[in-house]
């Protein structure tokens, strides 16, 4: 696919860096990315997020262009959107189209492309919400509009707290032991989602898109901002009028991580051989070490209490 320079976009937009904390780590962006806690700047960021000029940008007619290379300069782009170089883990530029809103941005960077900078830094990441039981991560995976967002809301009206919605990060220490890394407090809901949850510290956003269908929830409170350990995995299975469980072991555990896992949405053009097999290690490891089962979830949305005391009974059995 050959990409053409827009020369609309000579010159660097002007921008107020600022520097976040989320997922562990220190950013330090051009852009602005109001949904992360701001920090004062102490030192090296772990990223920089930079405007880019002169970057190739596709059209609408190439479609969205992925480019993974050896060096870790991969290279992104959504048609109307905007475009995203990597240099290595710790900069990535980034060369919106012309008339892309500043606020669409964040979309992309705090989805793929932060999955993607998380998993050069050797993190396991997958596509999941993820709540803190009394200490202890508990994590939603499941298929599109399977109810992670919804599950998750629950748990924060029944007095939990959020550790991620979208995009879970987990870090392995050198004693082998995994935490989960809070990414930042806002969560993803379907309006009539948010009409059965009312969650009292939460603040609706406007729609990213005029057309999307969940709204974003900035939380007041509710946030949990120190990593825990994952106990529980469920993947969510909307079947049923009560909410059940089905435990998995060993391949049935493993293979469902790895279908979730984040970084499996870009394909294995992603991963060299060597990354294959650290993040086949890494997942077989989380296998090992937390609880997975498939939790039926009802589909009606006054069933969600009851899917509550489930897991929590569920966490303490495995306590």
């Amino acid at each position: 696919m050959t990409l053409v320079p827009n020369p609309q976009t000579t010159t660097a937009r002007s921008a107020q860096r600022s520097t976040y904390r989320a997922f562990g780590l220190t950013l330090e962006s051009d852009i602005p990315l109001p949904e992360l806690t701001t920090i004062e700047p102490s030192g090296s960021p772990d990223i920089q997020i930079v405007y880019g000029r002169d970057m190739p940008l596709p059209t609408r007619e190439q479609g969205v262009v992925a480019q993974f290379r050896r060096d870790g300069t991969h290279f992104l782009a959504w048609p109307d959107v905007a475009a995203f170089q990597f240099h290595g883990p710790a900069l990535i530029e980034v060369q919106p189209y012309p008339d892309t809103p500043v606020t669409y941005l964040p979309f992309p960077l705090l989805g793929p492309i932060m999955a993607l900078a998380l998993h050069m830094r050797k993190l396991v990441t997958l596509h999941a919400s993820a709540i803190d039981i009394n200490g202890h991560g508990i994590i939603f995976v499941g298929d599109k509009l399977a109810g992670k967002s919804t599950t998750a809301a629950a748990f924060l009206r029944a007095g939990h707290r959020l550790l991620t919605d979208d995009l879970l990060a987990i870090q392995s220490d050198p004693a082998g032991a995994l935490h989960i890394l809070p990414a930042y407090g806002q969560i993803k809901l379907a309006e009539d989602a948010a009409d059965a949850v009312k969650l009292s510290s939460a603040t609706p956003l406007p729609l990213v898109y005029p057309t999307f269908e969940k709204r974003q929830h900035r939380l007041t409170k509710d946030f949990q901002h120190d990593w825990v350990a994952p106990k529980c995995l469920y993947i969510l299975d909307r079947v049923g009028e009560r909410p059940g469980l089905s435990p998995l072991t060993g391949t049935q555990a493993l293979t469902s991580i790895l279908r979730y896992s984040y970084i499996s949405r870009f394909g294995k053009v992603a991963l060299s051989p060597a990354d294959e097999a650290r993040h086949m290690q890494k997942c077989a490891e989380l296998a090992r070490q937390v609880r997975v089962a498939t939790l039926h979830v009802p589909h009606a949305l006054n069933r969600l209490e009851e899917t509550v005391e489930l897991v929590r009974a569920d966490c303490e059995e495995g306590a």
